[in-house]
């Protein structure tokens, strides 16, 4: 009796969502830390060394001067302020969604969340202000400005690769078809 194709890939899914910890679902479903350099005025105590010593659905990154559990799926930029029950007094940043923008807190050492930053600068390389948009003619691409560290994959080169009534643009960090007349 042979096994079809899309049958042996059905089975091997619902194994794989079983599985507990780490392990093959994360060799199949491999989600990549952030690249950010900061700038540190110190480094941090590393809180990890491995994906193991991660909680579930969490990687071991280096991330604000240190290595970190992140929970890649989170957007850090959302989390509040979170100072944590230590008594120490650090002079730390987070950026306060609400606003807009990064804003200083105390820091008491431990505990606390990922939206904790050495410095202003760091908090807005991490998460930038939200910009408004702004017009442009239709028909064109929208103007970004954006330093990149890192370019991406182009997903277009030229706009004759993309649907009708979408353009070819230069997006974030890279190419990729736009609809000229959403934004």
């Amino acid at each position: 009796m042979e096994s079809s194709g899309p049958l042996s890939i059905l089975v091997l899914s619902i194994l794989l969502v079983n599985v507990r910890g780490h392990g093959l679902t994360d060799w199949f479903f491999h989600k990549r830390c952030p690249r950010i350099q900061d700038n540190c005025e110190f480094k941090e105590r590393d809180e990890c060394s491995k994906d193991k010593k991660c909680p579930r659905h969490e990687k071991c990154c280096f991330f604000s001067c240190g290595r970190k559990c992140l929970n890649l799926q989170q957007d850090i930029c959302s989390m509040p302020k979170e100072p944590g029950p230590c008594l120490a007094f650090f002079r730390r940043w987070w950026y306060d969604k609400t606003n807009n923008t990064c804003s200083s807190f105390i820091y008491g050492g431990c505990k606390g969340n990922n939206n904790n930053f050495q410095s202003q600068a760091i908090c807005q390389s991490t998460c930038p202000p939200k910009r408004s948009i702004s017009f442009h003619p239709l028909g064109m691409c929208p103007r970004v400005r954006v330093r990149c560290e890192i370019e991406e994959r182009n997903l277009c080169t030229k706009s004759r690769q993309c649907p009708e009534k979408m353009k070819c643009c230069r997006f974030s960090c890279g190419k990729k078809c736009v609809n000229v007349r959403q934004v």
